[in-house]
C-alpha cells in the first residue's frame, strides 16, 4: 500500500508509516487468534452448561453482534488518549447529547432485538425473573456500549442515545 503511494500526486510514503501499517497487521493478526480462541471456549463452555443447545441462542449472538456493530460503526475505534479528555469536557458540558435525530429508531429496535431475544433465552434456559433480568442487563449494555463510544473516533457518547438503548431493552422485554 506505501508503495502505490509513490503513483499517486498528494501522497507519499514513509518508514513510519510502513512500520505503523506493520505493527497494526500484526497486532491484528494476534488479535484474530486470540479472539477465535476465546470464542472457541465460550462456545464449547456455553454447550457443555446447556446453554447453547436451546433454539435461542445463536438468535441471542446474533443480535448481540448486531448491537455492537450498530454501536461500534463506523468503526473508527482510537486508543489515543488525546483525544478522550476533549470528549469527556464535551459530555460534561452537554451530558445528553441532543442532535437532530438521525439514527434513533435504529438504536431502538437493534437494542430491543438485543433484550427481546435475551428474555427468550433466559426463560429457555428457566432463569426465574427473566424479563426483569433482561431489562437490568439491556440497560446495563446500552450504558456501556454507549460509554464505548468515547474510544470511537467519529461518535459521542450522550444520555440520550443511552436513554434510546434503555427505551429499546425495555420495549424488547415486551
Amino acid at each position: 500500500v506505501e508503495a502505490l503511494q509513490l503513483l499517486t500526486i498528494d501522497r507519499t510514503s514513509s518508514m513510519s508509516d510502513i512500520v505503523a501499517n506493520t505493527s497494526g497487521a500484526l497486532a491484528g493478526a494476534l488479535t484474530a487468534v486470540l479472539l477465535s480462541t476465546f470464542v472457541e471456549g465460550f462456545l464449547r463452555t456455553v454447550s457443555a452448561a446447556g446453554l447453547a443447545t436451546v433454539p435461542s441462542f445463536f438468535p441471542l449472538l446474533i443480535a448481540t453482534l448486531v448491537l455492537l456493530a450498530g454501536k461500534l460503526e463506523p468503526f473508527d475505534a482510537t486508543l489515543d488518549i488525546g483525544s478522550l479528555l476533549p470528549k469527556v469536557r464535551g459530555f460534561l458540558a452537554d451530558p445528553i447529547q441532543l442532535g437532530v435525530p438521525i439514527d434513533e429508531g435504529m438504536s431502538l429496535l437493534q437494542h430491543a432485538l438485543f433484550t427481546g431475544t435475551l428474555v427468550v433465552w433466559l426463560r429457555e434456559i428457566r432463569i426465574e425473573r427473566a424479563a426483569t433480568v433482561a431489562v437490568v442487563v439491556g440497560a446495563a449494555v446500552a450504558l456501556v456500549t454507549e460509554a464505548g463510544q468515547l474510544f470511537i473516533g467519529t461518535r459521542m457518547p450522550g444520555l440520550w442515545d443511552a436513554g434510546v438503548g434503555i427505551t429499546g431493552a425495555l420495549a424488547g422485554v415486551t
